[in-house]
């Protein structure tokens, strides 16, 4: 139980810092980190919170049994088809159909950045780095939607790393690199 500043219980999740304002400590299942909550008004800040965890609850629950086509099609319908270009449309089911046999059959609550990074991998061993880097950026503005209408709680593509394909070497670093490689198996 959290504590004000003369000792009095206030709240599970709530404290009151030195300068008076309060705080409230949220969780959201599938990240690392809490979401933190300010208000001078111990009442505004508890109905503050209690307000976020009835969309979070509501909403994470009714998108948890989409998979990743499923909310793709969905952004693509409500969003983008509304204020992009038909060509720009053709460009992003494009870039997402690279990637949707990898990642797309996964539900959005179990999307990690690991599935999404070794889906990065597989793509940098067929295509060049600048196609990766636009199907990543359409999947990216995809699940920033999802952060957006609180279908996710953070997005995976956040800290994947595009990689290098062999082919992209000089002659001389693939036998490095191969050699290195060889080395450590």
């Amino acid at each position: 139980m959290g504590k004000n500043l003369k000792g009095k219980s206030i709240g599970r999740g709530i404290c009151q810092r030195k300068d008076g304002i309060y705080q409230a400590k949220i969780y959201v299942k599938g990240t690392p980190k809490p979401i933190y909550l300010y208000d001078s008004n111990l009442n505004n800040l508890r109905a503050k919170k209690k307000q976020h965890e009835l969309i979070k609850n509501q909403s994470l629950s009714s998108a948890a049994f989409m998979t990743l086509n499923d909310w793709f099609e969905h952004w693509m319908e409500t969003v983008c088809a509304v204020k992009l270009k038909n060509t720009t449309i053709r460009n992003y089911y494009d870039n997402y159909n690279r990637i949707k046999g990898k990642i797309g059959h996964i539900k959005l609550s179990s999307l990690n950045q690991l599935s999404i990074q070794n889906a990065v991998n597989e793509l940098s061993e067929n295509y060049k780095k600048a196609t990766v880097k636009s199907t990543l950026n359409v999947l990216d503005a995809c699940l920033e939607y999802a952060i957006n209408n609180f279908a996710i709680a953070y997005n995976p593509c956040r800290g994947v790393i595009l990689g290098e394909r062999l082919k992209d070497f000089a002659p001389q670093e693939k036998k490095k690199t191969q050699s290195i490689s060889i080395k450590n198996t």
